[in-house]
């Protein structure tokens, strides 16, 4: 190839131009973002998760110049638009939002995904993270936590759980307290937690276990009861609810969370000032202030810190589902 003058010309010119795209690679544009960004979440509006993409998309559209428009892109366990991310263009302009369970859960439960969470994506910040709550239908016998497990162990798969969803984060929670309190139930999946909401309120199914943020009003209402929180602590908003470990199960705990990732070759600098930005908008009380009363608790990260997250979470839920031999549908 360098045999004559033109070819060593030619060769140069490549290998300067390869260069060049590596450099562009290397480094974030001054000028990002210059149009509209994408935040993907991968559950469907009107939950956690879109509320947490709104919140920090408000304030990273006041100080980056930019609209940072919510698509929600819900199914098959978040896996849909977590595969939209995986495949976008690793420049900046689309994001995902995700549950944990997308990340940390699905690779376990699924036989196959069409993407790989730990090689495709590049983790941003954790955003949020919260307890879940234990809820049964007002009509079911059973106060306290002592008092639901006794009534499931009496009668072995007479109580349906109103699952939001296989390998939901409320799916495991009740697995997992399932297998720590020895007793048996009736798993019964619904297309989402609203739908669930509504069948144990109307005492049409016994119980499940979801986020305080879509079951709130509901409690508050007397439409289902609050047995016990997931959580390693009480919550302020509820101090008279007890966690599940200090009603006889040590140890019990789980907390779901919800971050913010790009696709994989996202270019660090960029990565670096993403985080910079979603940690301020996080810190804003405004923002702050809005999903704490959705009881979430906001965090922020570093991209580091929330890759070790991801790596811990995925090797306790794999255990987990492994012993319980979940599998989706």
């Amino acid at each position: 190839m360098t045999r004559s003058p033109m070819r060593r010309f030619r060769l140069l010119l490549l290998l300067c131009a390869i260069g060049s795209a590596h450099a562009a690679l290397a480094q974030a544009p001054d000028n990002y973002p210059s149009r509209p960004v994408r935040l993907i979440t991968n559950f469907a509006a009107g939950g956690a998760i879109d509320a947490v993409a709104r919140a920090v998309g408000a304030r990273l559209a006041e100080t980056m110049g930019q609209p940072f428009v919510v698509d929600n892109r819900p199914g098959a366990g978040g896996n849909i638009g977590a595969d939209a991310v995986a495949k976008a263009k690793p420049d900046g302009y689309t994001l995902l939002v995700t549950l944990d369970t997308a990340l940390t859960v699905n690779p376990s439960l699924y036989g196959k995904l069409p993407f790989d969470p730990a090689r495709d994506f590049a983790p941003i910040s954790l955003a949020v993270a919260a307890p879940l709550v234990l809820l049964t239908r007002p009509g079911l016998p059973a106060a306290t936590l002592r008092d639901f497990v006794a009534l499931a162990r009496a009668k072995p798969k007479a109580l349906s759980f109103a699952s939001a969803g296989t390998g939901t984060a409320g799916h495991l929670a009740a697995a997992l307290l399932a297998q720590v309190a020895g007793f048996d139930y009736l798993d019964v999946a619904y297309k989402g937690g609203p739908q669930a909401i509504t069948d144990v309120a109307a005492d049409l199914a016994d119980f499940t276990v979801l986020s305080f943020t879509v079951t709130a009003p509901l409690i508050k209402a007397g439409k289902l009861r609050a047995v016990a929180i997931t959580g390693s602590a009480r919550l302020a908003a509820y101090p008279e609810l007890p966690t599940v470990a200090e009603s006889g199960y040590p140890g019990y705990e789980v907390r779901f969370w919800i971050g913010l990732l790009a696709p994989a070759g996202t270019p660090r600098p960029l990565i670096a000032r993403l985080n910079g930005e979603i940690v301020r908008a996080l810190q804003h009380p405004q923002a702050r202030d809005l999903l704490a009363a959705q009881n979430l608790d906001t965090i922020g990260n570093s991209p580091e810190e929330f890759a070790a997250v991801i790596e811990k979470d995925t090797a306790r839920w794999s255990k987990i589902i492994r012993e319980s031999g979940a599998r989706a549908n």
